[in-house]
């Protein structure tokens, strides 16, 4: 490489190579001992085309006239030497010199393949800071392909929502024009996924406007792909010192390709991000169990299956003459701290909260998953939630000016439909049925503290609970004709 001139220069803070080694600006002093040595004692005399004098013997003894000694076409220095030797000394310094360049450009290649390795090592590196802005990380990119392949623009195009390019980077611009909406270069480059290379833009129709207002020279745009997938387009504009070279498009594929792998990992870093956001959300909207299930399933379809459910339904007793005693904002805080801790009472005994209506809970066991006991965990969810009534929920209360608060609950089991109800486009997931209907008449039943169990639940949670303070038989449910028993439980405290 330190035979060449020329080969390596210093631009905009990094070094760039020169692909092209232009034979007119070999430093020939470098091939003095191989010229001397082909040349032997032969008088002669060879000056370069600088006017240094590159190697002499006995130039005096020489005979006069010259000879322009060429390289690849281009002379690069005269021949001075005798007449009967001068064509064969010619011949031996043009040999020797085509040999040097073959090294020269060898070495070039092969630093230059050291040096892209070594560049892109360090972008993958510095890929992995913590933190950093995208945009500055693909800024990075195409400032480091711009050491190897000199531009004086360069941008890079993305895909975000997976239809439409937008600019995500630019370096070399005056002003943030690289952000244009529109890029017909980058457009043809996506819609091909071929190179698109233009060296006359002014004779492209849909450039030639463009090219005059912005001076455009030529230009490359390469599709950003990971596997068939499109990402994105890197377009470089008005390569410096000629058009663009074959070894200019390996090094610009080159980038692109890690270019491609940066984006993919950013769009599935910022879709996981975005998916756990929603999924987040939707927790606080529907039960985590629901959610997962939902997740699971490959496609989402109206409709459901009849199996056994276990539902509880709770509400506030007295509620209607609550709300006319206090603001609404201050009902809307106190329901909250209500529902937060009998919320965490049905996670806990591992229910489904299936909705929230005014001062009404729904909760269902056994979906979508079956469930080992499920009668006797909506029962402990029930006797619990009861007495954290007495522990957290009518103190707050009171300490509001409510003098007066308790919760009636209801449970009961049976078949039902469970699914998705509603039409193609909006979908609730619940469950619908006579056992519901039921749980929600014996829950109107139950007086403040009490929990009303269907009697048909009691063969599964006898021994495992406390006894229950009374039985109700022949209980008419509004809407039913036939009736049931029931059996009443009521923590001590009440």
């Amino acid at each position: 490489m330190a035979a060449v001139l020329g080969v390596l220069g210093k631009k905009g803070g990094g070094y760039f190579l020169n692909q092209s080694i232009r034979p007119d600006f070999l430093n020939l002093h470098l091939f003095t001992h191989a010229l001397n040595r082909v040349l032997g004692t032969i008088p002669h005399s060879i000056v370069d085309n600088f006017g240094n004098v590159v190697s002499i013997l006995a130039a005096e003894n020489t005979a006069p006239g010259t000879l322009e000694i060429e390289v690849r076409g281009k002379s690069v220095a005269r021949l001075s030497g005798p007449e009967a030797h001068r064509t064969l000394m010619k011949g031996a310094v043009e040999s020797v010199l085509e040999s040097e360049l073959r090294s020269s450009e060898s070495a070039s290649a092969k630093e230059s393949s050291e040096l892209l390795a070594n560049d892109i090592d360090a972008l993958l590196n510095f890929s992995k800071v913590e933190n950093l802005p995208f945009e500055e990380l693909l800024k990075q990119v195409m400032r480091l392909l711009r050491t190897h392949v000199w531009v004086e623009r360069a941008s890079t195009f993305g895909m975000m929502d997976g239809f439409a390019l937008e600019g995500l980077a630019g370096v070399g611009w005056p002003d943030e024009s690289w952000k244009t909406a529109h890029s017909p270069a980058a457009g043809t480059a996506a819609s091909s996924r071929e190179i698109y290379i233009v060296e006359d833009p002014s004779a492209e129709p849909q450039l030639k406007d463009r090219a005059k207002a912005e001076g455009l020279r030529n230009l490359v745009c390469i599709p950003l792909l990971h596997g068939e997938t499109l990402l994105g387009v890197m377009k470089l504009l008005n390569r410096v010192g000629g058009p663009f070279s074959e070894a200019d498009l390996l090094i610009v594929k080159r980038f692109a390709n890690v270019t491609a792998h940066l984006l993919q990992k950013y769009l599935f870093k910022t879709k996981m991000l975005e998916y756990e956001k929603t999924s987040d959300h939707l927790g606080k909207y529907l039960s985590k169990k629901v959610v997962k299930d939902v997740k699971e399933q490959e496609e989402l379809q109206l409709g459901g299956i009849e199996k056994k459910v276990v539902c509880l339904f709770s509400d506030i007793r007295g509620y209607t003459s609550i709300t006319e005693d206090i603001s609404a904002a201050e009902l809307v805080k106190l329901l909250n701290f209500h529902f937060e801790r009998m919320h965490a009472i049905i996670e806990k005994n591992e229910g489904t909260l299936d909705k929230i209506v005014g001062d009404l809970i729904m909760a269902v066991w056994n979906i979508p998953k079956d469930q080992p006991e499920p009668e006797l965990l909506a029962m402990k969810a029930a006797l619990e939630m009861q007495k954290e009534m007495i522990r957290t929920v009518i103190p707050e209360w009171n300490r509001h000016g409510v003098e007066k608060v308790g919760m009636g609950v209801g449970v009961n089991s049976g078949l039902a439909l469970v699914g998705n109800l509603g039409s193609s486009r909006f979908m609730n997931y619940t469950v619908i049925g006579d056992a519901i209907n039921t749980a929600q008449r014996l829950e109107a039943k139950a007086r403040s503290g009490e929990i009303w169990m269907a009697e048909s639940i009691y063969p599964l949670v006898h021994g495992k609970l406390e006894k229950p303070l009374r039985r109700e038989l022949e209980i008419r449910l509004k809407g039913k004709d036939k009736t049931i028993n029931a059996l009443v439980y009521k923590p001590l405290q009440y």
